[in-house]
């Protein structure tokens, strides 16, 4: 009967210094940070996500020079951007009117624009986004008055034609000015990119050969085309 009585209190002894040791670690500083370690070990980082329209705002180029000659060009005004260069000028005695030649960092030509014939400007504007390094570059050109724009993109170190956009915003002397100000550039998924204007612009769309306002006309650039939305 002793002999049994002392295994229950050897038993009882024995389960209450586990429970005292089990209720030592769980409080251990080093025991919770280790534990807190290894969930974050095995977590599983999330993805990059990218939202939903884009939107590209005007940005300023590096630096901008005006009225200087270049080889065989005149040129009107040269801009510079992440080692790229942006020449507008006239090429040859100005057979063909002014161009939009863009070089490389090391004076290669990415680009080279039609002649515009009697147009006096070809003039660019950048926008950009944070979330990628595609630039849009909108080039407004026309003689007294404008005559619309001409887009393309520099992405990757390639630059394309996007298309052109007969599109003049209006004064209040339905007088045509630079529609430029009043784009605003969103890329959607796929790279598809959109091109609304500001609603309370009134432009001039030869396409239809109408005057509406500004929010009740877009565009979209999918699959290498440029068409009118709506």
């Amino acid at each position: 009967m002793k002999n049994i009585s002392l295994l229950i209190l050897i038993f009882v002894f024995l389960g209450c210094k586990k429970n005292v040791k089990e209720n030592l670690v769980s409080v251990n500083p080093e025991t919770n940070q280790r534990d807190s370690i290894n969930k974050k070990d095995n977590a599983i980082p999330k993805k990059h996500q990218v939202s939903y329209p884009i939107n590209y705002i005007k940005i300023e180029p590096d630096s901008i020079k005006t009225d200087f000659k270049k080889d065989s060009i005149n040129v009107n005004q040269s801009l510079w951007y992440d080692n790229i260069q942006l020449i507008t000028g006239t090429i040859d005695n100005n057979k063909n009117g002014i161009h939009l030649i863009v070089l490389n960092s090391e004076g290669k030509i990415l680009y080279k624009s039609k002649g515009q014939l009697d147009s006096w400007r070809y003039k660019p504007t950048l926008f950009k986004s944070n979330q990628n390094k595609r630039v849009i570059v909108i080039n407004e050109i026309g003689a007294e008055e404008s005559w619309g724009v001409d887009i393309q993109e520099y992405n990757n170190n390639v630059y394309r034609e996007i298309g052109l956009l007969d599109i003049v915003a209006l004064n209040e002397y339905e007088e045509s000015l630079n529609v430029t100000p009043f784009i605003k550039v969103q890329g959607l998924k796929d790279s598809v990119l959109q091109f609304s204007f500001d609603q309370n612009s009134k432009i001039f769309d030869s396409e239809s050969e109408s005057t509406i306002q500004g929010n009740k006309l877009l565009y979209r650039f999918q699959n290498n085309k440029l068409r009118r939305v709506y």
